[in-house]
């Protein structure tokens, strides 16, 4: 009898970890950059953000642990963070956070992307050359969850983003730093690269990177609870046996 309980438990407890759900991106946007959630087009990126199940961080300041971020967004930086700033984002992404760095034609934004670059020790920098486009390669934020690979980026005049691993041709590249990474946008990736509605090949491309690249990266935490469930559900049901014997 207590065997049929058991294997019962073990069957609910499978069911419950298949339909857990994966977890959502949460998103921060420094306050002290030039696009802010308050920017208009920004505001509508955000709202393409919110619809897809993630969640966007009111503007704020760069604190320890990015108020809960798992992506951070320095939209177009006209000043570079502080030592302890900088220290705060080299954790974070090294931690496994994903680090956005919008820039805009004229180097604008190069400030904070400079310094923050030089703090993660990338060899990633924005140059004063005109970005050129290029069909997207297969990457693990080409593919997942849109998969976006031999389409091009909606673009208009940007700076060329040099080093690290190309995904739009000059005009983003990406980088892995610790368990994280650092992605650099060489145009001011509001008005355009992310415009207008979840279906557009660019807005697409900005929730593959808040998706991790790899659907299964929300699953350490999930599986986590699932194993912690299924002890607790195993232990109960061995206790019970031990009473009946």
């Amino acid at each position: 009898m207590m065997r049929k309980v058991l294997q019962g438990t073990l069957v609910v407890v499978a069911s419950m970890l298949a339909n857990l759900p994966a977890s959502a991106a949460v998103v921060g946007n420094w306050n002290s950059s030039l696009r802010t959630w308050n920017n208009v087009e920004m505001a509508n990126l955000k709202g393409i953000v919110t619809t897809a199940g993630h969640t966007v961080l009111a503007d704020a300041a760069i604190t320890a642990g990015l108020g809960g971020a798992t992506v951070y967004v320095v939209g177009e930086g006209t000043v570079a963070p502080t030592a302890g700033e900088l220290t705060i984002l080299e954790n974070w992404v090294a931690a496994g956070g994903r680090l956005l760095l919008f820039n805009n034609s004229g180097c604008s934004g190069c400030t904070a992307t400079t310094a923050i670059l030089t703090a993660l020790s990338s060899s990633i920098s924005v140059s004063g050359t005109s970005a050129v486009a290029a069909p997207f390669p297969t990457s693990p934020f080409t593919t997942t969850p849109n998969n976006l690979v031999g389409l091009t980026l909606v673009t208009s005049p940007g700076d060329e983003v040099v080093g690290g691993t190309q995904i739009a041709g000059s005009f983003i590249s990406y980088q892995a730093h610790g368990a994280g990474y650092v992605f650099v946008f060489g145009d001011r990736s509001d008005h355009n690269i992310f415009n207008s509605t979840a279906t557009d090949i660019n807005a697409q491309l900005f929730l593959n990177i808040l998706a991790g690249g790899v659907p299964a990266e929300a699953i350490p935490a999930v599986g986590l609870l699932g194993l912690l469930i299924l002890f607790a559900c195993v232990a109960a049901a061995g206790f019970l046996i031990l009473r009946t014997r």
